[in-house]
């Protein structure tokens, strides 16, 4: 059956302009964030080379979901998603398998239990004298840290995601992944022990934390 011309050229031009409407609102709508991507990108890489690739796939990446992308959908926190992911799957694919044995059977409240100084009350307390460090220089502590900890560390006190979250997504053992955050809290802290105590700011996580346990011991008649 012949073509009818009038139909191929009407269909040849509405997709052309899907197309070209996708680019535009592309552009307009993810293209502004992506000096923030690079910038978060460096932060996860620590490479200004593998930062760009990881910028530049996450790119791709939202190009090719952004046509199932919500009108109402925050934008950022997507670009961020996406990214995030990336990263992760790039991590996997170079990693070697971990050579140390950890049951995964672990849970939360037996790391917990075993974790330095014990209480819900010291942990909140060196957490409120960590958000208070200039941001810089959690940053530049986080680069000098081994990759592997920076990675888990990243996921977990940064994106808040669960142990056993980590685990699904890196493809770790959680026995491993909740050793991993241990160490590399513990780096984290010895490398910003320094200008916290210059600040004051671990001083008064002390204090509270001297507090707590003087009110738990209290409570048991002690």
């Amino acid at each position: 059956m012949p073509t009818n011309p009038v139909a191929a050229a009407t269909s040849d031009t509405t997709e052309n302009t899907c197309a070209a409407s996708t680019s535009e609102c592309f552009a307009r709508e993810v293209m502004p964030y992506a000096y923030a991507l690079l910038r978060k990108a460096r932060q996860l890489t620590c490479n200004d080379a593998d930062a760009e690739d990881l910028t530049q796939e996450t790119l791709l990446r939202a190009y090719a979901g952004f046509g199932r992308l919500r009108p109402d959908s925050n934008v950022r926190a997507w670009l961020y998603r996406i990214q995030t992911n990336t990263w992760i799957s790039t991590y996997r694919a170079r990693r070697c398998r971990p050579t140390e044995s950890l049951t995964g059977r672990i849970t939360d409240d037996q790391l917990a239990h075993d974790w330095p100084c014990g209480s819900a009350t010291c942990a909140s307390a060196e957490v409120a004298a960590l958000e208070h460090l200039p941001h810089n220089q959690i940053t530049a502590a986080l680069h000098h840290i081994d990759e592997a900890q920076r990675t888990v560390v990243y996921l977990a006190d940064v994106e808040g995601l669960p142990y056993k979250a980590i685990a699904q997504m890196t493809g770790m053992p959680l026995g491993t992944v909740m050793s991993r955050i241990h160490r590399g809290r513990r780096a984290l802290r010895g490398l910003l022990t320094d200008y916290a105590h210059r600040c004051g700011y671990l001083r008064s996580a002390e204090l509270i934390c001297a507090a707590g346990r003087e009110c738990a011991g209290r409570a048991r008649g002690e």
